[in-house]
């Protein structure tokens, strides 16, 4: 079966009919565990896509070359010189096919097309440990989660690369007022779907960010907003005394600041 769907396969990628050659290289890649022709297989997908300009399996292409590479790693056969390079060549394609997801993701403002895409990020961000463009990926990831909604772990990994910003830049205070805004829409927008764990992590993940962000640019337009926010969070946790503390401190910092009333209410 295998050697049919194989001449098949090569038939149409010969023939440059794309279309077809990618979906059956993805059957063999899944059905063989040959590294050297899951490789061949990978190189194969990413030519088809490339050439078709269509990502919507960037997940799971990207899944099989990351198989690939692992069946590689672990076979004494292959050269080390040759493992080394076909790591560096993979991680190219993983990344271009990524990227253009991403960029399309962006364009037409599809929610799926960035869920697509944060999955392709998870799996190349947990084998590609060593890349060249390692802190930029991880960028793109959080920003892909936040895209697709997946606030909570949006905020998780905007609060994990915030350090690889450095300190007082624009970069650093973007990373880190994005992930109080992913942790608060994950309370707001989704808090009966969380659980118990997840609903405490996005609770102290919005007062930490918040409280860092405060700290660090105080004069900044958003951050009574934030306060706020942060204040807000130990009401809705029931922790009252805190809540009534942090409200009053707010009022007295900002007292013609639109949510005053709010606060004085709570």
């Amino acid at each position: 079966y295998t050697t049919v769907l194989d001449k098949l396969a090569n038939r149409y990628f010969i023939k440059k009919q794309w279309s077809n050659a990618a979906p059956i290289y993805r059957e063999l890649a899944r059905l063989r565990n040959d590294p050297e022709k899951l490789l061949e297989y990978s190189r194969n997908i990413f030519e088809c896509v490339q050439t078709l300009g269509t990502y919507k399996n960037a997940d799971q292409d990207v899944q099989l070359m990351v198989r690939a590479l692992r069946q590689q790693k672990y076979d004494s056969h292959i050269d080390p010189k040759i493992k080394q390079k076909n790591l560096k060549d993979y991680e190219l394609y993983a990344r271009d096919i990524i990227t253009h997801l991403h960029k399309k993701a962006r364009q037409r403002k599809q929610a799926e097309g960035f869920k697509v895409a944060a999955d392709a990020y998870d799996i190349y961000l947990d084998f590609f440990t060593q890349s060249p463009k390692l802190k930029e990926m991880r960028a793109n990831y959080a920003e892909a989660l936040f895209a697709s909604h997946q606030y909570l772990e949006a905020g998780k990994q905007y609060e994990a690369i915030v350090s690889d910003a450095k300190k007082g830049t624009k970069a650093r205070k973007e990373r880190l007022y994005s992930s109080v805004t992913a942790y608060y829409h994950a309370l707001k927008e989704h808090k009966k779907s969380l659980n118990y764990y997840d609903l405490a992590y996005a609770r102290d993940g919005l007062r930490t960010t918040g409280k860092q962000y405060a700290k660090a640019w105080p004069k900044s337009r958003y951050t009574a907003d934030v306060l706020f926010n942060v204040a807000w969070v130990a009401y809705d946790a029931g922790d009252y005394d805190t809540a009534v503390k942090e409200y009053t401190d707010f009022i007295a910092k900002y007292p013609t600041n639109k949510s005053v009333s709010a606060a004085a209410h709570v």
